[in-house]
């Protein structure tokens, strides 16, 4: 991974948007992350794309669609692990909660530990936390009851792991259904891109500006947490390459949390995150066996209509097109005209004989074309 996307990683890592934090922090950690952006944003990214004639007509009415984050072509995208042993953490701080812990203490004393519970325990256990509890608790019992409830909570969450498990990972692929992803690279020249994105080199690219485009939101957020686009104009950020996923350990220990503070009968209050940007992180990490230079734009569905892809951005102009070698001539002339009506410059890619890398070269189609009539050679 190059340094400029290891520093975005660490970006993220350190300031995050949490509900720990003050709305002032999480505004302050944000804007950290917009400035980086708009610093290391190049100058050019290029999108390919097939000459289908969807394709063709969001290039012609400059439309950026998207593909929803579940429908990625690597499977292991939008994919995250869980730490166990953090997660145990949280379960034991959550305990340190005054009002959790008297939660728990009330529900031992009154014999209305739920069911689940009781079945893993045997009676002398269950009958020893009564005996170490009494009405004035004083620092050395509450440590040992806090500890003997400790024990019963994580057995009885190991004892439903994958139950809990199925929850968080449903959770986080329900996002995935919402979140739609456009992909640019940093690179025109690249034959593994050619190949892969532009439909075996008889596709085209398109070449955009995004620094036009992209700037610092106007307008500073009540509740920073709620913003989705980094607070800038637009969602776009850098992929990073990593042997590790992201970690949403914070996911799976909502929801265990909450299942538990129901079975003692308390009202369970709004998730607490870590990291209230975690669903477009996950969005914008990769396998480092998968290194494209390529950065993302973002968009949420603002429906609740499930849909593969959605048109994202419709004002974001093109400023060049990139003819595949291989096109056919019946879509290089499409396209040439579309270059000539938006007055923007055309190239054909070719292999470049001349370089030791497996690079393509570039020439503008008016040059390569000029002794011709209509895009056609003159015979």
């Amino acid at each position: 991974m190059s340094d400029i996307r290891e520093d975005f990683q660490q970006l993220l890592q350190n300031y995050p948007c949490s509900d720990f934090q003050s709305d002032e922090k999480n505004y302050e950690n944000a804007i950290k992350k917009t400035e980086w952006i708009l610093k290391h944003v190049p100058k050019k990214l290029y999108r390919f794309r097939p000459c289908s004639e969807y394709a063709i007509a969001a290039l012609e009415n400059d439309e950026i669609w998207g593909t929803v984050a579940s429908k990625q072509n690597d499977i292991m995208e939008y994919l995250p692990y869980f730490d166990w042993n953090k997660i145990y953490e949280d379960i034991e701080s959550i305990l340190n909660n005054i009002d959790n812990f008297q939660s728990l203490l009330n529900a031992v004393k009154s014999d209305i530990l739920p069911l689940i519970i009781q079945k893993q325990l045997i009676q002398s256990d269950i009958e020893n936390l009564k005996d170490n509890i009494s009405k004035n608790i004083n620092d050395d019992n509450a440590a040992v009851i806090m500890k003997q409830l400790y024990t019963i909570l994580v057995n009885q969450i190991k004892q439903n792991e994958n139950e809990y498990l199925k929850l968080a990972l449903n959770q986080i692929f329900a996002t995935a259904s919402m979140l739609f992803i456009s992909c640019f690279s940093e690179e025109n020249d690249s034959s593994y891109l050619w190949g892969n994105y532009a439909d075996n080199n008889t596709g085209f690219c398109i070449e955009y500006n995004m620094k036009n485009y992209l700037s610092k939101c106007p307008e500073k957020c009540d509740s920073p947490k709620k913003c989705s686009k980094f607070h800038s104009t637009l969602q776009l950020a850098p992929v990073i390459y990593s042997s590790r996923k992201p970690d949403a350990s914070s996911v799976l220990s909502n929801i265990i949390i909450e299942n538990i503070s129901k079975k003692i009968g308390k009202e369970p209050k709004q998730y607490l995150y870590q990291d209230n940007n975690i669903a477009n992180n996950l969005a914008l990490y990769k396998s480092d066996k998968w290194v494209e230079k390529e950065w993302r734009l973002l968009a949420w569905n603002q429906t609740t209509q499930y849909k593969e892809y959605e048109c994202i951005h419709k004002t974001i102009q093109p400023t060049a097109i990139y003819l595949g070698p291989k096109i056919s001539e019946e879509n290089q002339n499409k396209l040439i005209d579309i270059s000539k009506r938006k007055n923007i410059p055309c190239f054909k890619a070719f292999p470049d004989y001349f370089s030791a890398e497996y690079k393509y070269v570039f020439f503008d189609v008016n040059e390569l074309y000029k002794n011709t009539v209509n895009n056609k050679e003159i015979t």
